[in-house]
């Protein structure tokens, strides 16, 4: 294995460490921590005997690996850059205040699994694995060349043959501009029917539903898709006002808030004109309701009680048709003020004289 340590710091707190070997590898790791300077990010490399200790400073983190010093500078920083972006995506929040070793639990296991990586799998060296993208690239294209002059086909063909398909990429190209311009026309048509035939609507309503629409107090709202000269024509038509938005609708604010007087002025202001146009004489209210007087008066009779507030001879008390009062005058002025209860016995309420 190529790289045999590796540790994730915070100034001299170690968070999460891993070592493949023995010995004193991580006192060596822990006194080039103490030693490192307050850079903010920064890249550095220091060799002890036949190792090298390469350092990535990061977004207020030290992560710090050995490896064998025939093993090179690419691949090292690599894995750090590698172990910085897993540590940050999973620790990032808590790391700048987590305790020593915090994460040593789950993240050492990370360390491990890259370290062994990066170490021996030939993908992790990013220019290497493009050196041999390459390369391969150049052996398929060395592979159709021989297959292509193992057939006996000629250059020549192959350049008539790319003259041929440039030439008909430009006959492609003007056709298909042709066809966009036809297509661009037949929607611009489409769309000119579609408001017209948006703008005719409402005056087919109109007619159908035998409705009246007052023009003169209505307005309109258009989006933001709309053209001006659509605006224009429509309003032109109809004879409306264009507006930015519906304040009022039937009189009243279509948004409602938490003023009251805002929502209801217009209603109280409209009612109290109407109450005004009647006058300020109460006596128009009051000669209406008595103009009814005499009718509930003619129909109207007693309904009987204990009888101790009808009189005998002028309320209308006898159920009898028409006049439901006693034909025959009173016999002497005593009798002018008998009630009917003077002509019942109390307990029962037996009528004894008529």
């Amino acid at each position: 294995m190529a790289i045999l340590y590796a540790v994730v710091a915070r100034g001299t707190i170690v968070l999460a460490e891993f070592s493949a070997v023995t010995g004193n590898t991580g006192a060596v790791a822990r006194r080039i921590l103490e030693k490192l300077p307050s850079e903010a990010d920064s890249r550095v490399c220091f060799s002890q005997d036949r190792y090298i200790f390469h350092i990535l400073k990061s977004d207020g983190l030290t992560f710090l690996c050995m490896a064998n010093d025939t093993f090179g500078r690419r691949i090292p920083f690599s894995y750090l850059e590698d172990i910085h972006m897993r540590f940050m995506k999973n620790y990032g929040r808590v790391a700048p205040y987590a305790p020593a070793y915090a994460m040593n639990d789950e993240f050492s296991r990370v360390l491990h699994q890259q370290m062994e990586f990066f170490s021996s799998n030939p993908s992790a060296d990013t220019l290497n694995r493009v050196r041999g993208e390459v390369g391969e690239i150049r052996t398929i294209m060395v592979d159709n060349i021989e297959k292509i002059l193992e057939r006996g086909d000629r250059i020549e063909l192959l350049v008539d043959k790319t003259a041929t398909m440039q030439d008909s990429a430009f006959h492609f190209k003007k056709q298909s501009k042709r066809l966009r311009r036809a297509l661009w026309m037949k929607n611009a048509k489409l769309l000119r029917h579609a408001t017209f035939l948006q703008i005719l609507t409402p005056s087919l309503l109109v007619i159908v539903s035998t409705a009246v629409i007052n023009l003169h107090k209505s307005s309109v709202v258009f989006s933001r898709n709309v053209e001006e000269a659509s605006r224009k024509e429509f309003t032109d038509l109809f004879g409306v006002e264009c507006v930015a938005v519906h304040d009022k609708y039937l009189g009243l604010p279509i948004f409602v808030g938490s003023s009251k007087k805002l929502i209801f002025g217009s209603s109280k202001e409209k009612l109290w004109k109407k109450l005004a146009s009647l006058g300020s004489n109460p006596s128009y209210c009051r000669s209406s309701i008595f103009k009814a007087r005499t009718v509930f008066e003619h129909g109207s009779r007693w309904q009987l009680g204990n009888g101790a507030s009808i009189s005998v001879w002028r309320d209308r008390w006898i159920p009898r048709p028409k006049t439901f009062s006693v034909f025959t005058p009173p016999p002497h002025d005593s009798f002018e003020d008998l009630r009917v209860n003077d002509l019942m016995d109390s307990p029962v309420r037996i009528q004894t004289v008529i």
